[in-house]
């Protein structure tokens, strides 16, 4: 219950995926979304789906009472960077 899959397919071939951890802060009754991986096969990336699995996570968790998504990106991961921005 407190971790979360979400894939992108092609057909029946899956392209891409989300994996996220539900966290329960102690301040908050409701919990916070912490994205762990995102990846999308090399022949399917720069098409958007990466950006569309993050839209299907903000709309679960806005449907599910969840109060905040966040990423940890590293100072040094420029592409990260500018991608979660």
């Amino acid at each position: 219950p407190n971790f979360l899959v979400m894939i992108a397919k092609n057909d029946e071939a899956i392209v891409g995926g989300l994996t996220v951890y539900l966290l329960s802060p102690y301040y908050s009754n409701k919990p916070y979304a912490y994205i762990f991986d995102l990846a999308v096969r090399r022949e399917y990336q720069r098409k958007g789906i990466d950006k569309q699995l993050i839209h299907t996570l903000n709309e679960y968790c806005r449907t599910n009472n969840v109060e905040e998504v966040f990423v940890q990106a590293d100072v040094v991961d420029d592409y990260a960077l500018d991608f979660y921005r």
